[in-house]
């Protein structure tokens, strides 16, 4: 079952299989290109690799959908060199978005990994999110939110396990001592 605003691209041969939910209330665009060319385009792009690809609602990738199928239905002088070119823009623009993300989700891993950094090493004094936010180049709220999403539980519920695991650790090496 294919989410909402994907991106569905399959290679020449392969079965084209997908369910989507109708009240998603999806609007399924179809296009099928053809030719030699077809694999080497893909690896090109960086698109060789997976069929599903999440594209969000991009007005782009509506906006170059609507003008292939008006070309496509007006049957204008040129319009299947002018379709095709549409289909490259498309598929440029799905490979940079895909660039893109890949970069954002590897940069949001790095600064992950340096709150973590900062949290284990000063959670005895008190901790201000903001600061650290600000040290990391981020806005509060947006280093909550991928700090949440990056660990499954907020900055703050992170800082009091880090403490009651430590305390917990002392009570019982006391208790043992």
């Amino acid at each position: 079952i294919s989410p909402s605003n994907s991106f569905l691209l399959y290679h020449p041969g392969q079965p084209q299989y997908y369910e989507y939910f109708l009240r998603e209330n999806a609007n399924i665009y179809w296009v099928h290109f053809t030719g030699n060319a077809v694999p080497q385009i893909l690896e090109h792009l960086g698109l060789d690799q997976g069929i599903c690809f999440e594209s969000r609602s991009n007005k782009r990738y509506t906006m170059i959908y609507d003008m292939m199928i008006e070309e496509l239905t007006s049957r204008r002088p040129l319009f299947l060199e002018y379709t095709s070119h549409l289909m490259q823009e498309l598929l440029l623009n799905l490979s940079r978005s895909i660039v893109y993300n890949m970069e954002l989700a590897h940069t949001t891993i790095v600064l992950m990994e340096q709150a973590l950094n900062i949290l284990n090493q000063h959670y005895r004094g008190n901790i201000n999110f903001t600061a650290i936010a600000s040290e990391l180049k981020m806005s509060p709220s947006w280093f909550s939110r991928c700090f949440t999403s990056y660990f499954q539980m907020s900055p703050q519920r992170y800082l009091t396990n880090i403490r009651l695991g430590k305390s917990k650790t002392l009570l019982l090496s006391d208790v043992s001592m």
